[in-house]
């Protein structure tokens, strides 16, 4: 059972309705399938519910499908860097990974790739005359110091 800082009431309801889910749906519900809805899924629709998010999805639309596939990356990149690097377990980097991939999911490749907010502009080399001949990479690797 999920161990976060969600307050998730009911567990002998909710597996019912998990239960009745499946079989509403033509699923054969396996105590593994069961344990994925009840342990995972409905702590990600929690959130979904309980963060003040729009209730009709503009919050995550407005940044477009490939602005979900960045927020997909950014979490992948904690879930790393907590996870492997750090071996501490972070329930919110897992359970946001897989609403941002939920997300991408529902919008499929449809509609402005950047949502409302419009494509990113180009990244400008603004570096003084001095630094010629020196480059300045900017990057987001695995080991940047996050906490």
């Amino acid at each position: 059972m999920y161990d976060g800082d969600l307050d998730i009431k009911n567990y002998e309801n909710n597996h019912a309705a998990a239960l009745a889910y499946f079989k509403e749906n033509g699923l054969k519900p396996t105590p593994d399938a069961l344990a994925q809805l009840e342990d995972v899924f409905l702590p990600c629709l929690t959130i979904m519910t309980e963060r003040g998010y729009d209730p009709n999805g503009l919050t995550w639309k407005a940044e477009g499908w490939r602005g979900m596939i960045w927020k997909i990356r950014d979490k992948s990149d904690r879930l790393w860097f907590h996870g492997w690097k750090k071996g501490k377990f972070v329930p919110d980097h897992a359970l946001d990974l897989i609403n941002y991939a939920g997300y991408y999911f529902r919008l499929a490749h449809k509609g402005d790739p950047w949502g409302t907010r419009g494509e990113p502009g180009p990244v400008i080399d603004d570096s003084p005359p001095e630094a010629a001949g020196h480059r300045i990479v900017i990057s987001r690797s695995g080991d940047w110091d996050m906490e």
